[in-house]
């Protein structure tokens, strides 16, 4: 899926990664937050969700960890 030249990983990536908004990111994309949702809610939102949770975890594990450095 994707909308008006912004995908389901893109919009995820600036909501979650970058704490964008929903009123900021559809403003940008001329989208309304209800797209926004459905992208959220599908099985391909559901899975990329899950990844970005994980890589933050390693992330924020890693970050704290002086042997990682």
């Amino acid at each position: 899926m994707n909308t008006n030249n912004i995908s389901i990983e893109d919009f995820l990536i600036q909501h979650l990664i970058e704490n964008k908004k929903y009123e900021d990111i559809s403003d940008k994309y001329g989208l309304e937050s209800k797209e926004l949702t459905k992208m959220w809610d599908s099985n391909e939102g559901l899975k990329i969700r899950e990844d970005i949770k994980k890589a933050k975890q390693i992330f924020n594990n890693r970050k704290n960890n002086p042997d990682f450095k």
